[in-house]
């Protein structure tokens, strides 16, 4: 079961797909300012800024590589 922590701006506009990479940082892909924002949730304290934010066209969708 999850329950809600917080709510925070995702650093971008239109966020449409979120998802956690194999360290467990969580990604949240923004379609209409054309970036992925990338925040450490390892604690509440880390969570209000992204610690990177990658530049890509209309990010809609995120996979990520196990190996």
């Amino acid at each position: 079961r999850l329950d809600a922590v917080k709510t925070l701006p995702t650093g971008g506009q239109t966020p449409r797909y979120l998802g956690f990479d194999p360290q467990g940082l969580l990604h949240v892909a923004n379609e209409d300012s054309d970036e992925v924002s990338v925040f450490d949730i390892s604690t509440p304290c880390t969570m209000a800024q992204p610690v990177q934010r990658l530049s890509t066209p209309s990010p809609v969708c995120l996979a990520f590589r196990t190996d």
